[in-house]
């Protein structure tokens, strides 16, 4: 789904973008394909509010590699944990003081401090100021087999916080404040369900939001960018805006994910998992060949 998106992303830049834009939409293109395009974001675009980081098609990607350069950690302590023995003690120690260290970096970012390595692990693409927000959910995950009775103040608690940080006006909070609400909002929906019990209609709602949500990550940014571009009219550019994002979204859950993600192994999944492989390849290759 990444790979697919880049390669449309990149051909379309190529084919209605000028020429002294080109190199750039490669290299966007190569460091998005590779998870890296937080390094780049942060060296090349600087301030993610910037009109600069504004413009790019793939900025959105940058939280993407964060999540896989995340995971690489994950795993080592996954293994380190467990290497020896089937106890999850020293997996949760290590995911909360490794978090606790990220919270304390991600606050103290605000320090009016620039230059030198601190700039660089300090800096809102950073995986290190991001790291405790997958690291609570990691932390939670393990304690997914115990059973949580359905805390209804809680749900309420996640959902009122979730969106008050949506609907905040901009700058009211910094994103360290922000993104620190957003993962107790998300932690407080998720200790407010009962394992088995029946989903309420927000529930389900939200769940069904949960099957497209990776494809309308990948999409809405590319899509809000070009209709910015073109329409002019805020309440055009959300109808619009929002219609191709549900179409492309749909399109790329429906016809890549869900397929490469079947639980049966057959052929028609097979096939998929091989198309997806080349359509990274080509997205790999286009914006090689373009810088």
């Amino acid at each position: 789904a990444l790979g697919f998106m880049v390669f449309l992303v990149v051909l379309f830049q190529l084919l209605y973008y000028p020429s002294f834009e080109w190199a750039r939409a490669a290299e966007e293109g190569v460091w998005s394909i590779l998870w890296g395009s937080n390094v780049y974001s942060h060296v090349r675009l600087g301030d993610y509010f910037g009109e600069s980081a504004g413009t790019s098609l793939l900025l959105h990607t940058w939280s993407l590699a964060v999540e896989f350069q995340t995971y690489l950690l994950l795993g080592v302590l996954f293994f380190w944990a467990l290497a020896k023995s089937n106890n999850l003690r020293r997996l949760r120690l290590a995911l909360a003081i490794l978090s606790s260290i990220s919270l304390v970096i991600a606050i103290a970012a605000q320090l009016d401090y620039t230059g030198g390595i601190w700039q660089a692990v300090s800096s809102y693409y950073s995986p290190v100021t991001r790291f405790y927000q997958i690291g609570v959910g990691s932390l939670v995950a393990t304690f997914s087999g115990s059973s949580f009775a359905r805390r209804p103040i809680l749900a309420l608690a996640g959902y009122v916080i979730i969106v008050g940080v949506a609907l905040l006006p901009e700058n009211f909070v910094s994103w360290n404040f922000a993104g620190l609400a957003s993962v107790v909002g998300a932690v407080s929906l998720i200790l407010s369900a009962a394992p088995g019990a029946d989903l309420s209609l927000p529930e389900k709602l939200l769940a069904k939001v949960g099957n497209y949500s990776y494809s309308i990550y990948l999409w809405h940014w590319p899509i809000l960018v070009v209709t910015q571009s073109v329409v002019t009219e805020n309440l055009q550019q959300f109808l619009i805006g929002a219609v191709l994002t549900f179409v492309f979204s749909f399109l790329s859950t429906r016809f890549l994910e869900f397929p490469f993600m079947g639980s049966r192994i057959n052929a028609d999944s097979n096939r998929t998992k091989v198309r997806s492989i080349y359509i990274s390849a080509m997205a790999l290759c286009l914006t090689l060949l373009s810088a």
